[in-house]
Formats: C-alpha cells, sequence, structure tokens
C-alpha cells in the first residue's frame, strides 16, 4: 500500500491560503521582476535587471528555485538560451541547488535529463566553459521529498 504525503510545495501558507507553487505562480506575474522577465523570456529586461543587480541572479522563489531552474523548467528555445547565456555570464549558477525541502538539492543537469534535453545535457557536461563543474554537477544529489519512494 502506498503511503501519501503532503509535499511542502503544496502546503498551505497561514497567512494567505496559497501554495509554494501558487505563489511561485504569482510573483512570476509581477511585472518588473527577474520572475516577469524569465517567464516572458524577456533576455533584454532580464540583462537590465541583472546590469542593475548583478545579485538577483541568486534570487530566491518559494520552492527554493533560482532564476536558472526557472529557464530550464519553462524549457523552450528562447528560455534554454537565456540560460545558455546567463550560464555564461555567471558560470557558478550552474550548481544552483533548489534549498526547500520539496526539491533540495535539484540542479539545472537533473532537470535536463529528466526532460530529455540531450542537446542541454551534452552543453551543460560538455562546454569547455563548464568543465570546471563537471564532477560537480555528475555527484549532484537531489535528496528532496519529491524525489523520495513511498511503499
Amino acid at each position: 500500500m502506498a503511503r501519501r504525503k503532503e509535499s511542502a510545495a503544496g502546503a498551505l501558507n497561514k497567512d494567505s491560503n496559497q501554495s509554494a507553487v501558487e505563489r511561485q505562480t504569482e510573483s512570476s506575474h509581477k511585472s518588473g521582476t527577474i520572475w516577469d522577465a524569465i517567464r516572458k523570456a524577456d533576455q533584454p529586461s532580464l540583462e537590465r535587471l541583472l546590469d542593475a543587480d548583478s545579485n538577483s541572479i541568486n534570487t530566491r522563489g518559494f520552492v527554493g528555485e533560482c532564476p536558472i531552474h526557472m529557464l530550464f523548467l519553462y524549457g523552450t528555445e528562447a528560455h534554454l538560451n537565456m540560460a545558455q547565456y546567463l550560464i555564461t555570464r555567471f558560470p557558478e549558477i550552474i550548481l544552483q541547488s533548489y534549498n526547500q525541502e520539496e526539491y533540495y538539492g535539484e540542479i539545472v543537469l537533473h532537470i535536463a535529463i529528466i526532460n530529455r534535453n540531450a542537446t542541454m545535457v551534452e552543453w551543460l557536461l560538455g562546454d569547455k566553459r563548464n568543465r570546471p563543474y563537471q564532477e560537480q554537477q555528475l555527484t549532484a544529489a537531489a535528496s528532496g521529498h519529491f524525489f523520495q519512494l513511498y511503499v
């Protein structure tokens, strides 16, 4: 018999009666934010935001995601081109992992593999600019609740 567990991402916020995923979605629709630029695949806006505050590349969303994760999750050609641009500009973000318990430890390589995007997997691991991060990518473990098996 399978055991069911309420996920942290689905848990309601006592103050807003919204789940973390709902709050994440809502924040992506706030105009002028990094999340809005990412949702729209608006690279000029993203570049302006990062030029004004390069630390916004490390912004965290409601489920522990960073902007780079959302680009990979949207997964369109425009989003993935922006992801490559960001990784080229900020190489260390290739190792950014979710920091909340639901998806804890997940990095963009995991997302590319799950999405069966061989081109991005090859680029993440094989591009000469990404090679310094290759071993850390290959040994990164996603251990959040989402990845646990319940039997």
